[in-house]
C-alpha cells in the first residue's frame, strides 16, 4: 500500500510493507530522495533502502558506536546521518543526506 503527499519544500511517498513497517522517502523538488523513515515490528531491508549510501553506512558500523539502553544507534558517515532503534517489533530510524536536506526543513520534520 502507498501514498503520497506534498509541501512546499518536499513530497513524501509512504509504502506500507507486508511486515506492517510504514517506510516514508522524502522528495526535494527535483526529485532527488534525500531521506528515509521507518517504523514498525521489523526494519526495512537497509541495503535497498539506503541505496548507494549503504556500503559507506555498514563500514562504519565496524567502528564503535555509541548507543544507548533503549537500542538507539546514531551513525554519521561523509555523506549521511543515521539514527534508528527500539524495542523488539517497535523498530524506528531515520536516514538523511544533510547536504540535500530543502531550506526549511530539519531531521526533526522527517519521522
Amino acid at each position: 500500500m502507498a501514498s503520497t503527499s506534498s509541501t512546499s519544500a518536499y513530497t513524501t511517498q509512504v509504502i506500507t510493507l507486508e511486515t506492517g513497517t510504514t517506510v516514508r522517502e522524502y522528495a526535494n523538488a527535483a526529485g532527488q530522495v534525500f531521506a528515509v523513515s521507518w517504523k514498525g515490528p521489523r526494519p526495512p531491508d537497509l541495503s535497498q533502502l539506503l541505496g548507494v549510501h549503504f556500503s559507506e553506512f555498514r563500514a562504519s558500523l565496524q567502528t564503535p558506536v555509541h548507543g544507548d539502553l533503549h537500542r538507539h544507534v546514531q551513525v554519521q558517515t561523509s555523506q549521511m546521518m543515521y539514527v534508528g532503534g527500539g524495542r523488539m517489533n517497535n523498530m524506528h530510524g531515520t536516514a538523511w543526506l544533510p547536504a540535500a536536506i530543502p531550506a526549511g526543513v530539519s531531521p526533526e520534520d522527517l519521522q
